[in-house]
């Protein structure tokens, strides 16, 4: 009973979080059934006990004269996810959680589709505490048909190394500037269409998914990034950023690199006057985002000395040689690339 309440906390805990639906289905429709699916494996408690674990493992008072009279139907709806929940735990490198979470939101979406809450709010609420105590009931239960169907899977040869990379996409598809909601990375088979639980390492920085058991950036699982970009060194001696690349490492699929989809904002930098002669010269260099057009804040370098910053009045000494020295402004905050005003 203590591990079956830890799990219970663990789930109304992280469930939440996955709540965000994919523009495109996580596990599509046209799957391949596993030859190795196990029966039963949508399996929660007893008809009779589901009001009572509501109340128990989530804290929740439902209804139970609803949840007698649309059991039968809940069951009808929750059937074809139930198949896929069977193909996703036979999968060879895939776990019961990743499949009890990639799937949630089908489940959830049953209440969305047959009681919407537009038109009956009531029957809308006691669909969403049936499903989610429901959903709790079988996650408990998983772990067992996950080794079934995994040890299926290797007697009959499935659990071999593919030629082929899972096919990898991102919501959102592109990273708004400003964005700073969820996001989500899903792989899938490139033949059976079944979802791949792959871990994700992100270049030069570490980042968690919180709503992951393990903790670690995964498939399926959301995570939040600061925009937070990598320096790169150009031919000219500067640095460009670059949002970070990211590897999608699945168990038993070739590795898959690609880039966060997150453009590097751009500033546009000029310095006025803009020729600078032998001696002290009186300059301001500005620097503003070419999206906004809002000042941005940068330092100003002579060469390798930082002389002052962006948008303010600075002195720049020339020697009576008249050679030029390099002009640049570097972003404070490493939110732009660098930029030359001036070349030696």
């Amino acid at each position: 009973m203590r591990n079956a309440v830890i799990v219970a906390l663990a789930l109304s805990a992280a469930l939440p979080l996955l709540a965000q639906t994919s523009s495109r289905p996580s596990f599509p429709d046209d799957y391949t059934p596993s030859p190795c699916a196990p029966e039963g494996t949508c399996k929660s408690y007893d008809r009779s006990q589901l009001t009572s674990a509501a109340f128990t493992m989530l804290g929740l008072t439902p209804d139970g004269k609803w949840f007698d009279s649309h059991y039968d139907q809940m069951m009808q709806l929750f059937a074809p996810i139930c198949k896929k929940h069977a193909t996703c735990l036979a999968t060879p490198g895939n776990n019961f959680l990743f499949c009890d979470d990639i799937l949630i939101r089908e489940y959830r979406a049953v209440c969305d589709k047959n009681f919407p809450k537009s038109a009956n709010p009531s029957d809308y609420e006691q669909c969403k505490e049936f499903t989610e105590i429901w959903a709790l009931g079988v996650d408990m239960g998983a772990n067992q048909f996950a080794k079934t169907g995994q040890n299926c899977a290797k007697e009959k040869g499935l659990a071999v190394m593919h030629a082929k990379p899972p096919v990898i996409w991102i919501e959102p598809a592109t990273i708004p500037r400003d964005y700073k909601g969820d996001i989500y990375v899903y792989a899938i088979d490139p033949d059976t269409h079944v979802p791949v639980r792959a871990d994700i390492t992100m270049d030069k920085q570490i980042i968690y998914a919180p709503a992951n058991p393990a903790g670690n950036l995964a498939t399926g699982y959301p995570f939040k990034w600061a925009h937070k970009y990598n320096r790169v060194k150009r031919a000219d001696g500067h640095e460009d950023l670059e949002a970070p690349m990211m590897t999608i490492k699945p168990e038993l699929y070739p590795a898959v690199t690609m880039r966060l989809p997150s453009e590097v904002p751009k500033m546009i930098v000029q310095m006025k006057p803009s020729i600078l002669h032998a001696g002290v010269n009186k300059v301001t260099v500005t620097a503003t985002d070419a999206e906004t057009g809002k000042p941005v804040e940068a330092r100003v370098n002579v060469g390798p000395d930082a002389v002052g910053d962006t948008n303010t009045p600075i002195e720049i000494t020339v020697p009576k040689s008249g050679k030029v020295p390099e002009v640049w402004v570097t972003s404070l905050f490493d939110a732009y690339s660098d930029v030359v005003v001036t070349t030696k």
